[in-house]
């Protein structure tokens, strides 16, 4: 009888003491503090998080280039080199255009997929847009620059290198346009017209092909 007691006793001691240890400051027992496999814990810094996905952060920085980029004043542009050189053969050329349809001069940077592209910007001064986007083709970058003076002088080029450049130089394309005046009676916007030198008069001349989905717009 005296030895069940015994048996009794010790099993309730021990009760007590794993029931202090699992209590004791709020702790779990030392066989629940092993650390986790590293594939269950979460990350403790930014240092471990898990990187972002391919090209989101450039595809963020060409949204955020996009949207501070200014309008172009709508109506009637002159227009020279770079896709609008062969406008006229002799004279100026000149596009009237509103907010619909300044895309046809108004391209901003090469379309590449987001992923492949980064854009920086500069707004050093009032009105003026300053913008450069680099895109990956291949073993090429294909290097945008864009500027746009107070929604009324636009200028961009295109320049095409070897990925090992550290410069921009390269192949180059650019474009120029300059606010001129209102569009006048007659004047379409999306509509081209060309102006010999010593004249005043204007006629309307075809836009090229691959910008004529701009101008329906």
């Amino acid at each position: 009888m005296l030895s069940h007691v015994r048996s009794n006793l010790l099993l309730l001691l021990a009760l007590a003491a794993a029931v202090q240890g699992c209590s004791r400051s709020g702790e779990p027992p030392a066989s629940a503090k092993q650390p986790a496999p590293a594939e269950a814990r979460a990350p403790s810094s930014p240092a471990v998080e898990a990187p972002a996905a391919p090209g989101a952060s450039d595809a963020a920085a060409s949204a955020a280039g996009a949207h501070t980029q200014p309008r172009l004043k709508p109506g009637l542009w002159r227009v020279e080199d770079g896709v609008f050189a062969g406008l006229v053969d002799n004279g100026k050329a000149f596009i009237c255009i509103d907010a619909a349809s300044e895309g046809v001069i108004n391209r901003g940077p090469a379309r590449f997929a987001a992923d492949k592209c980064s854009t920086s910007v500069s707004n050093k001064e009032h009105g003026l847009y300053l913008g450069r986007t680099v895109c990956k083709l291949g073993d090429h970058n294909v290097i945008t620059r864009l500027r746009i003076d107070d929604g009324q002088i636009y200028f961009r080029d295109v320049i095409t290198q070897p990925s090992s450049a550290t410069d921009d130089s390269g192949e180059k394309v650019s474009d120029y346009a300059e606010w001129t005046a209102e569009c006048g009676a007659g004047q379409k916007p999306g509509q081209a017209f060309a102006q010999a030198y010593d004249s005043t008069d204007m006629k309307p001349v075809d836009l090229p092909e691959r910008l004529q989905p701009a101008a329906a717009n």
